[in-house]
Parts: structure tokens; C-alpha cells; sequence
């Protein structure tokens, strides 16, 4: 069991209930989303060149 102090000196349970206004933020990373398109686009490009080889088997 994990017990977490406050500010205020008064330990609280991690799992308890939790104030809405001290949760932190959350912020959507893109770079994944900018990585993935990336990797797609470059998945495509290849896709591309490799197209007619293959159709010359």
C-alpha cells in the first residue's frame, strides 16, 4: 500500500479518492503520431519502387 503526504501534512491512499483539481493533465504526445505517419509514408515509398520488380517475377 502506497501512502502519499500532502502539502497540508495529512497522508492520504494513492488508490483513494483522488481531487480532480490536483490530477495531472493530460497531453496527447504526437511525436508518436508524427513517427508513424512518417514510417508509413516511407512504408509506401517502398511499396512503391518494389511494385514492378515484383510484377516481373
Amino acid at each position: 500500500m502506497s501512502v502519499a503526504r500532502r502539502r497540508d501534512g495529512h497522508s492520504t491512499f494513492l488508490q483513494g479518492s483522488t481531487d480532480v483539481a490536483n490530477q495531472r493533465r493530460h497531453r496527447p504526445d504526437y511525436r508518436i503520431v508524427l513517427f508513424m505517419g512518417i514510417l508509413m509514408l516511407l512504408g509506401l515509398v517502398v511499396m512503391y519502387a518494389i511494385g514492378p520488380e515484383r510484377a516481373n517475377l
